[in-house]
């Protein structure tokens, strides 16, 4: 897990913690 900036895409930062979360649901 590395912090990525917010502001730099925020539906991508969002869209891979939710793989990294979930990978079974994609």
């Amino acid at each position: 897990e590395r912090p990525r900036p917010a502001a730099s895409g925020s539906t991508l930062w969002s869209f891979e913690v939710v793989q990294q979360a979930a990978p079974r649901t994609a």
